[in-house]
């Protein structure tokens, strides 16, 4: 994609591409995620334009206590990929063990006590490290790792500023490379949201259900904005998916039409 910058504007003007960064200033202000939109170009003879955000790198991280096993000295990460690195340190910050995950996506991390308080977990996945500290870190602990996310993916413009209408989203299919817990879209006006659409994965299989939120009422403001598609998701580790969505709109006075869109979401 080419961007190019009008610089004889009185303020200079981006054509092409828009880009907006999250820091973590809390935390010595590293880059930990950015939204890129795509393509704001109207892409419909009706003067409606989509603005498609696509996510590169999720800006959360959870780690979930998921059970405990009867090793008193173990600690078990999983939801990780092949060879992710993981650590624990007390909280002077001497390291207490390490591990490595494995083919499944596990590590196991030895503790020289079984009872840490104040302890980090950290791990270290594709050029990218976590951190997550427990109160009282046991040995026996179970924890998955996954990442978690909500914001608008998706932004409906309009040059027809005059004129109210209606709108519901659909989507039509997913493809996942990689594990999910779920996956939420649903529709956002100037006051109230939609419904959602809810997916989720059950072994193999990716389920949508229901596969269109309700519909709403958009009044388009002065610079044309009349709707956001928001997206809420939990996904593993090195997890891409790609969901083939229609946004459909009524005017009184026009018979329905539909804006298709492709959302790509991933972790890292």
């Amino acid at each position: 994609m080419v961007c190019r910058v009008d610089l004889a504007a009185s303020v200079p003007q981006w054509h092409g591409c828009h880009w907006s960064w999250l820091y973590n200033v809390t935390g010595g202000g590293q880059l930990v995620a950015y939204v890129e939109a795509v393509d704001t170009r109207p892409i419909y003879a009706d003067n409606f334009g989509l603005t498609v955000y696509q996510i590169k790198n999720q800006p959360s991280v959870i780690f979930q206590m998921i059970g405990f096993t009867i090793e008193i000295r173990v600690v078990i990460i999983s939801g990780l990929t092949y060879c992710c690195d993981v650590y624990i340190y007390d909280s002077a910050g001497n390291i207490l063990g390490s591990g490595h995950a494995n083919e499944t996506g596990a590590a196991e991390v030895d503790l020289a006590n079984p009872a840490v308080g104040n302890a980090t977990i950290s791990v270290a996945c594709n050029r990218y490290t976590y951190n997550y500290t427990q109160h009282i870190l046991l040995g026996g602990d179970a924890y998955e790792v996954y990442f978690w996310f909500e914001r608008p993916i998706l932004a409906v413009y309009t040059d027809i500023l005059d004129a109210s209408f209606t709108g519901w989203l659909r989507v039509h299919s997913i493809s996942c490379n990689g594990s999910i817990y779920y996956i939420k879209i649903w529709l956002v006006n100037q006051t109230t949201t939609s419904t959602e659409i809810s997916i989720i994965q059950v072994n193999s299989d990716l389920i949508i259900y229901p596969d269109e939120t309700s519909l709403l009422e958009f009044t388009p403001q002065y610079n044309g904005w009349a709707s956001n598609i928001t997206v809420r998701g939990e996904l593993y580790y090195s997890t891409h998916c790609t969901i083939q969505t229609s946004f459909y709109y009524n005017y009184t006075s026009a018979a329905i039409g539909e804006l298709r869109a492709t959302l790509n979401i991933k972790s890292n």
